[in-house]
């Protein structure tokens, strides 16, 4: 929490940067949910009522995003400028994002209270970790390439302090969230109250790879299989931890039944063509984290316990 909150202090400062550079009366700096594992952001120029607000607003999801940069004005490296008009064609439900700056009078050329400005900010090996947003240039009028300059050394600063502070939640050899973070956001979705389900997902073939094909061959093997895994919980918007060695443990939210979850998330792992254990649970009003990680753990002991004894049942069946 500590270190959350230093990040925040980090962002707030970005943002009124920006605003002090006399670029934009508002700036919004913010670090995604689903690459960080919560939300964090900064701000300058909005008021605590609209602070709130982003709080408790998602973000606009990886999909999305995607589209309003493909239809916005590219203004020069990772920096676009989306008018009003493109934004609610391309965001149907554009108010759900949207914070309004002061109503005044525009004409061509000047800015809209419905554009938005948009910055992405990436991890040097191309992860999309947030963006900074601005609303109301000082002058008024709808951004430039000059504008894209000027905003440049932001947006590479922004970047640099959400890399540095993604690396230290990162597994470095898979790219998922580390066993750290992981408890990190469990006690975060804990506290938050809301219904999640979590996962415990255990590899069944890691040994006979490293004792017959090495170390480095079993490696491999965690990475396909970290990898075929973010593919699965892709469905469910959900975040992918390496807890150690090759055990995992995906959490998204969920109002369903632990039955219901599983067959969703082992249907999308099996066309993967893994081999893995499963243990679903929801969280509960008393849990604490490593509870909550426990039962999901024995759970997935007793999945491994019933695939072997079908496995013997199959092999038996064929002799």
């Amino acid at each position: 929490m500590v270190r959350e909150r230093r990040l925040e202090q980090k962002l707030h400062l970005i943002a009124r940067a920006v605003v002090e550079a006399e670029l934009f009366r508002r700036a919004v700096v913010q670090l995604y949910g689903w690459t960080f594992g919560e939300k964090v952001f900064g701000s300058a120029g909005i008021s605590a009522d609209e602070q709130e607000w982003l709080l408790t607003h998602d973000v606009i999801d990886p999909a999305l995003y995607a589209r309003v940069v493909r239809y916005a004005v590219a203004l020069g490296g990772p920096v676009y400028f989306v008018p009003h008009e493109v934004l609610q064609r391309v965001l149907p439900d554009a108010d759900d994002f949207l914070l309004r700056g002061e109503s005044r009078p525009v004409g061509p050329g000047f800015w809209h209270p419905e554009d938005m400005l948009y910055c992405q900010l990436q991890s040097s090996d191309g992860i999309e970790m947030g963006n900074i947003t601005a609303d109301e240039p000082f002058d008024g009028r709808v951004p430039s390439t000059r504008t894209a300059e000027l905003l440049a050394p932001f947006v590479a600063l922004a970047s640099a302090v959400l890399e540095q502070e993604l690396g230290r939640r990162r597994d470095a050899l898979t790219g998922c969230f580390n066993g750290a973070c992981c408890r990190d956001e469990i006690g975060r979705r804990l506290r938050d109250g809301r219904r999640f389900a979590l996962a415990f997902v255990d590899m069944d073939r890691l040994k006979h790879v490293n004792d017959h094909e090495g170390h480095a061959a079993g490696d491999r093997e965690i990475q396909r299989v970290a990898g075929l895994l973010r593919q699965a919980a892709a469905p469910f918007d959900g975040s992918v931890s390496r807890l150690h060695g090759d055990e995992f443990v995906v959490m998204f939210w969920s109002d369903n039944d632990e039955g219901a979850i599983r067959e969703r998330l082992e249907h999308e792992w099996r066309l993967s063509g893994a081999d893995a254990s499963f243990g679903v649970t929801l969280s509960r009003p008393d849990d604490d984290t490593e509870t909550l990680l426990r039962r999901a753990e024995l759970l997935m002991y007793e999945d491994k316990v019933h695939r072997r004894s079908m496995a013997g049942t199959l092999g038996s069946d064929r002799n």
